[in-house]
Formats: C-alpha cells, structure tokens, sequence
C-alpha cells in the first residue's frame, strides 16, 4: 500500500482532504499522513480530529512557516515598544530575496527529507497557490520521483484574487520593487479597476522565478506543475479551461462531500429531525433556513473598505438578529471552518442555533440556503436548494453567475428585503428550488462514487511514475 502524504495549508483545505483521506484509508488504496505545514488558527483541532479517526499525523514545525506575524520579543525583552520596532524591520527582511531564497530552498530539502522517512507514494495538495509554499512540495516530490496532485474544492475568477488582495501596500505595482519584478516578469502583474497589483512581494517572485518554482500563470487557482488537478464539477472544469490551465492536467472526478450528500438525500426527512434534536429545535416540521456564515475577511491589510459593516463582530451580529426576526422557520447558523469558538459561543448565547458538523451535512436538509460567495453555493445548487447570495464583502465573484435558482445582491437593503420575501412566499421558494434542480448537474456528480474515482485517479498517477523509474 502507498503511503500519501496529505498536505493541509488552510481550514477550508482541511474540510476538503480529511475526507479525502478517510476514503483512501477506507478504500485500502492508500495509507494517508497527515501533514500541517503551517499553523493556522485551528490546526490542532484539525490534527485531532485526525488522530481519533486513526490516521497519522506530523507537525507544521517540520517544514515550518514563517509566521506571518512574528514576535520577537526574546530578543528584546519582550516589551511591546521591542516588538513595534523589530516588526517593520522583520517584515521587510522576511520578504527580501535572499531570505525567501534560502527558506524555499531549506523548506524543498525538509520535505524531501520527510518524503523519504515516511516512504510517501504521491503527494495530495488542497490547491496550487501562489502564496503558499505549495510549488515546494510539487518540487520536492518530483525530485523524490513521485507525483503530486491537487484535490481542489473549489475554482475562482482572477478578479476575485485581485479583489481580494487589492488594498493591500505590499503588492501595489507602484512600488519600486514590484515595478521592477513586474518587469522583468510581466506575467506577476495584474490590472483591475483602475489598480496595477502583483502576486506577492517584489523578493518573493525573485525567488521563486530564480529557484524555477513561479507558477505559470501566478494570478491563476492551482497553476503550477502538479501532475494532476482533480475538480468536483463540470461547472469547475469550464472554470479552469477559462482561467488557461492545460487541458490535460485537470481531471472531473466529482468531490468527496458529495457522496456525503449523496447519502443525505435518501432520507432528508428523518435527518432533518436528527439534526433539530441535536439543536434543541423543538419543531422539526418547521422550514429550515441554513446560514453559511463568511470569514473574517477583514484582517487583510487595508481591509474591506466598501463592506457596510465595519468588522466581523457585527456581520455575525446583524446575521443572528436578521435570523431571529423570521417567524416560522428553523434558522440554522454554520460557520465557516476558520472561525473560532468565541464567536459560535456569543452565538449561541444570543440564541442562535449553531449547527457544530460539516455545511456539507445540513445543506441537503434545508428548505432555503442563505451565503456570501463560498463553495457552499455550488453545494446548494447540487442539492437543487433556493439559494440566496449576499455579497458581503462585495467580492463581485464570476463563479456563479447566470446559477439558476439563486438570487444575487451586495445591497444589505435589497438582501433582507429577497430574505422576507422567500421566507413568506411559499410559491417563489418552490419556483426557485424546481430551477436550482434542473441546473444541478452542473454543480457536481451525486452518484456516490467520487471517492473511488478520486482514489482510482490518485493510483493511476502514483502507477504512472512508478513505472517511470
């Protein structure tokens, strides 16, 4: 059996790979390790829950990454006028040339070096991103000779990352630095509305394009030299076309929630009423209103300026009060993986019903979905759902443009308006539910069998390079 190393870089990667990973075990295809190479906010639950599912588990400090927010405080006696002057200073020399050089070249060598301790097989990524260290593991494993593939959960437009990195000093094209990487490497620059970006900082680029690491198309989801890209849905496959990734490294295979899904949607009923017990909702009979609720997205530098609210705290907040004020329904909250549990508990004190499982497991028990963005809205549309978008970071996404049964706005106003109107009006909600369903198949593959497609492919590779040698 092949041992695959599966690496996890976010939350959201995780929710996408753990499943992944109990499939291969499960299927006997793979023994999969569990990899957390940098620390996010919950990666020790993540590993946890790793850990008591029987799978093995190595720690980000083996292939660490530099914090992106580094104390140094040792060294100055940990005062905080110690850290306000050191930070600067720190950050600057983290994104010089030289450093980036030697950290991607120190962190290729430890993978290596963890490849070959843990005889690893193939190598399994959440996706190829510019501003992860991603390109190092695909790097690493080929020079181990074993193949490396990208289990993606989702696919966006180029505007959506210019957009979301568009207030943020470090990448303007103005500065110095970046003008002259730009230059040199046309491809790292990035024009939308009115504004010059680059992918990352001026002594990133530099380092990857001299270690031969830089993605082809650097503003692009998953470009780079993965072997394979695997895709949940024909509607992600016409993504990737469109944003130029090759033809022959993306795969349709079907995504792993949806054989979860799959299941659901035998019996919807009686789940629902398992999931209203777990919640304390006294009547299950009730219309049931799930609330994917966004990230933070306010901690990049400069923010969301044009978002109507000042900060998360108060997203939630108006969420859960907007909630409250729809009599009849079952309002069901579910929390994006990267928040934390201070805000499920203020939460729940306030009376929200917070659901504690996957979206993916409530999504096809609702009578009406309400998102901002996210792969939750493809999700819905599988499972036939009206949907209700509120762009709350006014991210202006492409991805689900022209979705039948989904209703679009970045008006606070206009989105609690459509919120009443389909919570009272029996009729639009079944006229929106009939369009969603017969646009589904676009959204994904509910035939159960996405994990073993996904395990076959991951082996056929794995066979490919093998035979190779």
């Amino acid at each position: 059996m092949r041992n695959a190393l599966v690496a996890v870089h976010l939350d959201s990667f995780f929710t996408n790979l753990f499943p992944v990973a109990c499939a291969l075990r499960d299927l006997g295809s793979c023994r999969p390790v569990m990899h957390f190479p940098v620390p996010y906010g919950r990666w020790r639950d993540d590993a946890r829950r790793c850990r008591e599912a029987g799978l093995e588990v190595t720690g980000w400090t083996e292939v660490a990454e530099v914090p992106l927010r580094p104390s140094p405080a040792g060294a100055a006696g940990g005062t905080a006028r110690a850290k306000s002057i050191l930070r600067p200073f720190w950050r600057r020399m983290r994104d010089s040339f030289p450093f980036q050089a030697v950290l991607l070249q120190r962190r290729i060598a430890a993978i290596r070096r963890l490849i070959r301790r843990e005889r690893i097989g193939v190598v399994l990524l959440g996706a190829d991103v510019a501003h992860y260290d991603t390109a190092a593991y695909v790097r690493a494993a080929h020079l181990e000779g074993v193949p490396a593939l990208v289990v993606a959960g989702w696919m966006i437009h180029q505007d959506e990352n210019a957009e979301a990195f568009r207030f943020e000093p470090s990448l303007q094209a103005g500065r110095l630095g970046n003008r002259l990487a730009a230059w040199a490497f046309p491809r790292w620059l990035y024009r939308y509305r009115g504004t010059e970006l680059v992918r990352l900082p001026s002594g990133h680029i530099w380092a990857r394009e001299m270690l031969g690491i830089a993605p082809p198309l650097p503003w692009v989801l998953h470009s780079g030299y993965s072997d394979c890209i695997l895709v949940e849905s024909e509607a992600a496959l016409q993504s990737c076309r469109r944003e130029g990734l090759p033809e022959h490294q993306v795969a349709l295979v079907g995504g792993i929630l949806h054989d979860s899904m799959r299941r659901l949607l035998e019996d919807p009923a009686a789940r629902r009423g398992e999931l209203c017990a777990r919640l304390g909702l006294a009547d299950p009979g009730r219309p049931l209103l799930l609330w994917a609720v966004p990230p933070d997205e306010f901690y990049r530098p400069g923010g969301r300026p044009e978002c109507v609210f000042p900060d998360h705290r108060q997203v939630v907040d108006h969420f859960v009060r907007l909630g409250g004020s729809l009599p009849g329904w079952n309002v069901v909250f579910s929390l994006h993986p990267s928040i934390g549990g201070a805000v499920r508990e203020r939460m729940a004190a306030a009376g929200a019903a917070v659901w504690d499982g996957h979206t993916a497991e409530a999504v096809p028990l609702c009578d009406l979905f309400v998102a901002s963005g996210s792969t939750t809205v493809q999700w819905a549309a599988l499972c036939g759902r009206p949907i209700i978008d509120y762009d709350v970071y006014r991210y202006r996404q492409d991805d689900y443009r022209g979705m039948a049964g989904r209703l679009a706005t970045e008006d606070l106003g206009e989105f609690e308006a459509i919120l009443r109107r389909l919570a009272a009006d029996d009729g639009e909600r079944a006229g929106l539910a009939a369009a969603s369903a017969a646009g589904a198949s676009r959204w994904g593959i509910l035939d159960g069998q996405a994990g073993r497609r996904i395990a076959e492919r991951i082996a056929q590779e794995a066979g490919r390079w093998e035979g190779g040698r």
